[in-house]
């Protein structure tokens, strides 16, 4: 779809300067995903980066975004979502003030730069005090 659709699509239009970052779900999948689509000669030339999730860090090791950046060094790694209280353990969704959830963040995103992140973003910057208001009306401290 990159190959025949998006990337000519991006070009005819003028829009040639565009970054397409590829992939866009969780770190332990990324290896495999980034394989899959760069084995695509067509999808390949149009992809400039991955974009990842944090929700499922703790099931595997950042060093899977050490062997993606071996693999691919010219393909920058971007952490494009994250947010807390989007677990069904997690009872109370929104915490307002919750240093325990800062820590979770600063480590998680200091942890995926000091494995070839070249940033990291939050899945939503412009929530109000309740968690909300989104499509999903799925609640939750970002």
């Amino acid at each position: 779809w990159i190959g025949q659709h998006l990337g000519p699509s991006l070009d005819a239009g003028g829009y040639e300067d565009i970054k397409v970052m590829a992939f866009d779900d969780q770190r332990p999948l990324l290896p495999g995903w980034a394989n899959e689509i760069m084995e695509d000669a067509d999808a390949a030339k149009y992809v400039d980066g991955w974009a990842v999730h944090w929700y499922v860090d703790f099931l595997g090791s950042p060093g899977v975004l050490d062997r993606v950046n071996e693999m691919y060094p010219d393909k920058f790694i971007l952490f494009s979502e994250a947010c807390t209280g989007s677990y069904p353990w997690e009872l109370q969704k929104v915490l307002l003030g919750s240093w325990e959830r800062g820590q979770e963040y600063i480590n998680d995103i200091i942890t995926n730069l000091n494995h070839w992140s070249t940033g990291w973003t939050d899945w939503n910057l412009v929530l109000d005090m309740n968690g909300g208001p989104n499509w999903a009306n799925n609640f939750v401290d970002a």
